[in-house]
């Protein structure tokens, strides 16, 4: 999967799993894509040791005809990719600019946290 040039920003996650980073956003054609900083665990606990290399995914939306009735429904499968570090630096750095369609207070502080974790290759940074 060629990386994508982000359009639009739409939400900043930090997931329920226990820190992994999330930047939803779309393409210039719609499509939406999310990049990941997966977070990696000391073996046997809870405690995070750095985040695992950047992942990309894309979902691709689908039409399905009933045979039957010929009614249609939607429905939408994922392709993930593992990126480079370099490849998560370029798409933060354009990511970082756009305004999210979905703002939260912490927004900014995640997007400069992602990039200091991309820079950093995964090794959980220091706050500033």
């Amino acid at each position: 999967m060629a990386l994508p040039v982000p359009a639009r920003l739409h939400a900043i996650d930090y997931l329920r799993d226990g820190g992994s980073l999330a930047a939803a956003f779309f393409d210039g054609d719609g499509a939406f894509f999310n990049l990941r900083l997966p977070v990696r665990r000391t073996p046997g606990t809870f405690s995070p040791c750095g985040y695992a290399a950047p992942e990309l995914e894309r979902s691709v939306p689908h039409l399905y005809t009933d045979k039957l009735t010929g009614g249609q429904h939607g429905y939408e499968t994922r392709e993930t990719v593992t990126l480079s570090w370099d490849d998560g630096e370029r798409l933060m750095a354009q990511l970082a600019p756009l305004p999210a369609e979905r703002p939260a207070e912490g927004d900014a502080t995640f997007l400069a946290l992602m990039a200091r974790i991309l820079a950093a290759r995964g090794d959980v940074p220091a706050t500033p």
